[in-house]
């Protein structure tokens, strides 16, 4: 359980507070292999995820079977929460490990038992919950708001200020390649690059990989409201 000190989900708890929930909760471990399928969009999932090592991406399929960039769970990131407390409990994405690594399962369900663990612990772990999936709530609205504007160049823009709490910050490593980052604005990465390189020769950004740095973000901005 050590592994999980600093995960958000076991917040405000001790060492043997952490030790009854995972007896409690049946937590146990899984390796896995890159490119491995975690989940299945439409499985029943009665479980809640923590990345312990690597990297999973969560994906929308299409009718064809291409999938679609969703979001990406790293180390001590929690997943499935949401899924689990449904009614349906079933899955509208693919979970899919983007790199090899490890994952702790919990039985969600357990944390609902009044007699499975420790009522201060439950309403603990319960609390922390909530504030996760207000942030996943937080996280996907921004989504929608950046697919639902007209251009890739202010999608680009709009996600480049967030990314940067609205241009206070001027340095940045963002968490995508450039193929995933289309993926996640919904635009070709053709696209991407044609916007990404217009902004660099317009002097609005530098960047080298995934290292990115403003230069005018008052410029960003209108770009982002689609006045320039």
């Amino acid at each position: 359980m050590e592994a999980l000190a600093d995960c958000r989900l076991f917040s405000g708890l001790d060492p043997d507070g952490r030790a009854a929930v995972a007896a409690d909760l049946r937590i146990r471990t899984e390796r896995f292999a890159r490119g491995a399928l975690l989940v299945n969009a439409a499985e029943r999932l009665d479980r809640i995820g923590i990345v312990l090592e690597g990297e999973v991406e969560a994906s929308r399929q299409d009718a064809g079977g291409g999938l679609h960039l969703i979001d990406r769970f790293r180390p001590l990131d929690v997943f499935g929460e949401g899924i689990a407390f449904s009614e349906s409990r079933r899955s509208p994405v693919v979970l899919v490990a983007k790199t090899a690594g490890r994952v702790a399962w919990l039985d969600a369900q357990r944390l609902l038992d009044p007699d499975a663990a420790d009522p201060r612990l439950r309403i603990v772990l319960l609390a922390n919950l909530l504030r996760g999936m207000s942030q996943r709530n937080q996280h996907l609205n921004l989504k929608l708001d950046l697919t639902g504007r007209r251009t890739t160049r202010a999608r680009v823009c709009a996600y480049l200020l967030h990314a940067t709490d609205g241009g206070r910050s001027t340095e940045i490593r963002l968490p995508y390649d450039r193929a995933a980052l289309a993926d996640y604005l919904g635009v070709n990465r053709s696209a991407l690059s044609t916007v990404l390189s217009g902004l660099r020769a317009d002097g609005v950004i530098s960047f080298r990989r995934a290292e990115f740095r403003l230069l005018d973000p008052a410029a960003l901005v209108r770009h982002a409201e689609g006045q320039a």
